[in-house]
């Protein structure tokens, strides 16, 4: 360190500015080690890679900034994001975490998945002011609040397929003009810079679309059960907390953040119909 400063010294750097730069990087190296998000639920396997280190993920493993995730063959995991927002990987995923503070303080949230698909779920009553999540492809972003929606990404057709089930969502094709996605509507994006960006039109799914993404989005009912019992979403949602939902034989609190069967149901009940007829809540 000595040495370091003596030789920024004579290269024209004061001691003031030496000792500031050094706080930013400190600064930097806290904040992408702070916990952004929590492994609710994991089915199968998944693996953890934080700066170039690899491990298996585990059940309350914690995420921090920068951290990717990759999920096996038949495995899937849920995530809890700052008790605002759910991510549900599906099979062979790839996915990183990233966030940055907006100029009007505010957070935008990034979940960049580069391969497989994922289901988010944001809760718009727990955000703040200004607060963004964004699921980012290579080839589009698409930015949301209070909104569920499935995103997914096929590397070896360079295509985005994003499904809107509640809500509304502005997704915006590499290069081009941002579109509006509405509740039961969905976009293909097909190409690259270099090959060019194709926008297929946004059409409205059929029951059995969406059917297929709710059960997708389902993982094991006694990995769920575990996590309600472990008390995670609790901690993690007091801002949130309410009456516990059943879910089987166990419970998942703070309601909406427990995304079992019974909570999506009750989510998807409020589609527009007929879609709104395609999950009924179970006893």
């Amino acid at each position: 360190m000595r040495t370091s400063m003596k030789i920024l010294i004579r290269s024209g750097f004061s001691l003031p500015i030496f000792l500031f730069a050094v706080c930013l990087f400190s600064a930097g190296e806290v904040a992408a080690q702070q916990n952004v998000g929590v492994v609710t639920a994991l089915q199968g396997q998944a693996q953890l890679t934080r700066a170039g280190t690899q491990s298996g993920l585990r059940f309350k493993d914690n995420l921090v900034l920068r951290d990717t995730v990759d999920t096996a063959t038949r495995s899937s995991v849920r995530i809890l994001f700052g008790a605002k927002s759910t991510l549900t990987l599906r099979e062979l995923s790839h996915f990183e975490v990233r966030e940055e503070v907006l100029p009007t303080g505010a957070s935008r949230t990034n979940y960049s998945l580069s391969s497989g698909a994922g289901l988010v779920h944001v809760v718009r009553q727990l955000m703040n002011p200004g607060d963004e999540v964004q699921i980012q492809t290579p080839n589009a972003v698409a930015a949301v609040r209070g909104t569920t929606i499935h995103g997914q990404f096929k590397p070896e057709l360079a295509q985005s397929i994003f499904t809107l089930l509640t809500g509304n969502a502005i997704v915006t094709p590499q290069g081009l003009a941002p579109l509006n996605l509405t509740a039961g509507t969905s976009v293909t994006i097909t190409g690259d810079a270099a090959t060019g960006i194709v926008v297929g039109p946004i059409q409205a799914i059929t029951q059995a679309q969406a059917g297929e993404i709710l059960g997708d989005a389902e993982l094991s009912p006694t990995v769920t059960q575990e996590a309600g019992r472990d008390g995670t979403l609790k901690e993690l949602g007091e801002r949130a907390a309410k009456e516990p939902i059943e879910i089987g034989s166990g419970q998942c609190s703070p309601y909406p953040l427990c995304e079992p069967q019974h909570s999506l149901a009750e989510t998807f009940m409020n589609l527009p119909r007929p879609l709104g007829t395609l999950v009924q809540p179970q006893d």
